[in-house]
């Protein structure tokens, strides 16, 4: 059995007390401080103080495996007939409506032949701009895959 007992009221917070320079005249006169800025941490350490900086762009990270093309397969497959995987993103509605031209356009035209429907312009268009992005930062290496990727929204910027 439990009694509804009213709880116990929250104590009066302590009055803020000010440092002694805030307190003085000259104080109030003296031009206002220029506004607070974070300084970036400093090493602690010997170790950390003395790291390498990364490697130059050259350099394919490690664990990273050469990229194997089969001429038999699709665009961005590494075997003919590999299992699809869903993939859901948001993109900016102008930037899908002229996608959706292109492909009601190749439908007619036959031009470019590549792109027959929104998941193969997808496809070629993510196998082009990883392309380039592994032969700028990796040395035209495939980046290894994580363990995990992080999913949901992007952190917001600082």
């Amino acid at each position: 059995m439990t009694t509804d007992a009213p709880k116990p009221a929250r104590a009066p917070r302590k009055p803020r007390v000010l440092p002694k320079a805030a307190e003085t005249p000259q104080a109030e006169t003296a031009s206002p401080a220029p506004p607070r800025t974070r300084t970036p941490r400093k090493p602690t350490t010997k170790a950390q103080a003395h790291e390498e900086p990364p490697p130059p762009a050259n350099v394919p990270v490690p664990n990273s495996r050469p990229v194997v093309v089969d001429p038999d397969a699709l665009p961005g497959e590494s075997k003919a007939g590999e299992e699809p995987f869903k993939l859901t993103v948001n993109i900016p509605r102008s930037l899908y409506e002229r996608a959706s031209g292109l492909i009601w356009n190749a439908d007619f035209t036959g031009e470019p032949p590549e792109v027959t429907s929104m998941t193969s312009l997808v496809r070629v268009a993510l196998v082009d701009a990883v392309a380039r992005y592994e032969k700028k930062y990796n040395a035209g290496m495939a980046f290894p895959p994580p363990a995990r990727l992080r999913r949901g929204r992007a952190p917001k910027q600082r």
